[in-house]
């Protein structure tokens, strides 16, 4: 179903966006993370490693989530292995595949980043009312569901 906004909300909303993923991606931003979480993870890491923090999936389930190639996600996650982040065991339904899980390391790792990336949303939303953070929480929910389901009707 296809619904036709006016240009102006789509303009206002592309550039609000496009203004937040900015700020995603700055370093200063990462770096005020790293120090306050205590992890030193790059942002390839992190964004291996996130999708194991619900379960053991495959090298090139985590590329995919990751949106990255599987080649590449091999590569850094032998980075991941070598700094004891993950470990790689056989996949019992496939004998030539390799499950990747979290270590202790790993998990703890994904905690102190989630503690410390909530601590700054306390700051940066300090003057939101508990009402605006849940009702932003459920309009970025509902983006994010409206994204897989556009990208699910592509294939």
């Amino acid at each position: 179903m296809s619904m036709r906004l006016e240009t102006g909300p789509l303009e206002a909303l592309e550039a609000s966006l496009r203004r937040l993923f900015r700020w995603g991606n700055l370093p200063r931003l990462r770096e005020r993370l790293a120090a306050r979480s205590g992890v030193l993870l790059d942002k390839a890491s992190y964004s291996l490693i996130a999708p194991l923090e619900h379960g053991n999936l495959r090298v090139s389930e985590v590329a995919q989530r990751s949106g990255v190639d599987t080649s590449t996600a091999s590569r850094q996650i032998v980075q991941l292995e070598r700094d004891g982040v993950v470990r790689r065991k056989p996949d019992a339904e496939d004998g030539r595949a390799s499950i990747l899980e979290l270590t202790g390391l790993g998990k703890r790792h994904l905690k102190k980043i989630s503690a410390a990336r909530q601590a700054m949303l306390a700051e940066i939303l300090s003057d939101f009312s508990h009402d605006d953070m849940t009702q932003l929480a459920g309009l970025l929910e509902r983006l994010n569901r409206s994204i897989a389901s556009y990208l699910d009707n592509e294939r």
